[in-house]
Order: structure tokens, then C-alpha cells, then sequence
């Protein structure tokens, strides 16, 4: 019994160190708050090893974080920085969330922060979500208009939406239970158009205009 036990665990926490990411591990920033100078210099740094490696895409993961074994049955952990170059110039959306409990069942929680490439903060969405919804689901954003005011709503929720779809610009996230959650995925398209997968030297990843919060209205 203890020699099964033993290789349980061991199996476990193999599959869990294989699910994190290959890319730089996320560093925990303020997403209420404008970027800082250091990160600011972080993110440049990091795009710049990325380019000396021949990547020249308009969109980079930078840092990636993504404990999907481990949220299965325990605790999930995702977050993820991604830079983006558009008409607009360039951007950066930041997502953090996690998530307790077998599929993040107990409670699950997600932070979304779009900036300028000055760090100022544009945008911001987040959710709270207690047994799958279905006890409550919160949801909250928050933009700057164009006169620098701040625009905010917020919305509650007591029935879980069993599959979401949500896309924003050519970012589009697809979940079977509330975010984060370790079944769900994210496609996405380019701005000319092209469908597909943004691969560098970090592996296969989802590149997003916008990463966005399955769940939300």
C-alpha cells in the first residue's frame, strides 16, 4: 500500500512539473495599477532575447505560468503576460488567475489588465466564481475613456454558464467550466487575418490580442 502511495505521488508531481510552461515563470504584478519602470524594462528585455532568437511576430508570449496538472484535483495556477503590436502601437495584456479544488470546483479567481507601452493601465476585468458558479459568480471591468475618466461595472451571478465562449478582437477562449480551469483552450487569428498557433521559442502557445475571462457577458 505505502509502495503505491509513494508511486502515486511521484506520478503526480512528474505530470505537474511537466504541465508548467517552458517559457519565463510569470512574475506577480499590481493589475490594478499602471506598470512600474522595472517591469516595464522586463518586458523589453524579455522581447529582446526573444527577437535575437529570430522571433519577429506581432505577438509574444512573454511570461507563462500554467499548473494545469495540479488544478485537476488540487490547485490550478495560470498566468500569463502577452505583448502585442497593432495599429495602435504596442500593448500588453496580463492575466493572472487561480483556482482550489478538483477542477477549481471550491473557488476560482482571474485578473485581466490591458496597458499601453508606457505601462499606463487602458482596461481591466475580473472574476470571482464559488462552486462552479452556481453558489455565486461575480464579474467586474473597468476602461478609460478617451476624457480619462474611469468607466466600471460590475455583475453577479447565481447559475454558471457550463460552456463559454468568449472572443475579443482575434483572441477567442473556450471553457467547459469556470476560469481558470484546466479544460478549457484559446484560439486565435493574426491581424491580417491568418488563423493559427504563435510557436517560438517557448513552445506552442495561444498569442491574444486580448486574454480574456471565460464566463463573462
Amino acid at each position: 500500500m505505502r509502495r503505491t502511495l509513494r508511486a502515486g505521488l511521484l506520478a503526480f508531481a512528474v505530470v505537474a512539473w511537466a504541465g508548467c510552461s517552458s517559457a519565463p515563470s510569470y512574475t506577480s504584478i499590481d493589475l490594478g495599477r499602471d506598470l512600474n519602470p522595472d517591469t516595464l524594462k522586463r518586458y523589453e528585455a524579455e522581447w529582446q532575447d526573444m527577437r535575437k532568437e529570430g522571433h519577429a511576430e506581432g505577438m509574444a508570449t512573454l511570461e507563462d505560468t500554467n499548473w494545469w496538472p495540479s488544478g485537476i484535483l488540487l490547485y490550478y495556477r495560470r498566468a500569463t503576460v502577452m505583448r502585442v503590436e497593432g495599429p495602435e502601437g504596442t500593448k500588453y495584456h496580463v492575466m493572472s488567475g487561480q483556482g482550489f479544488g478538483p477542477l477549481c470546483l471550491l473557488y476560482a479567481s482571474s485578473t485581466h489588465s490591458t496597458y499601453t507601452a508606457k505601462g499606463e493601465r487602458q482596461s481591466g476585468m475580473a472574476m470571482d466564481s464559488v462552486l462552479l458558479g452556481m453558489l455565486a459568480m461575480i464579474h467586474s471591468s473597468d476602461s478609460k475613456l478617451p476624457d480619462g475618466t474611469k468607466e466600471e461595472s460590475t455583475s453577479m451571478h447565481l447559475i454558471h454558464h457550463i460552456l463559454n465562449v468568449h472572443e475579443m478582437d482575434s483572441h477567442t477562449y473556450w471553457s467547459f467550466l469556470t476560469m481558470p480551469n484546466p479544460v478549457g483552450f484559446e484560439t486565435c487569428s493574426d491581424h491580417s487575418g491568418h488563423s493559427g498557433m504563435d510557436t517560438h521559442r517557448h513552445g506552442p502557445t495561444a498569442p491574444a490580442e486580448a486574454t480574456v475571462q471565460p464566463g463573462r457577458k
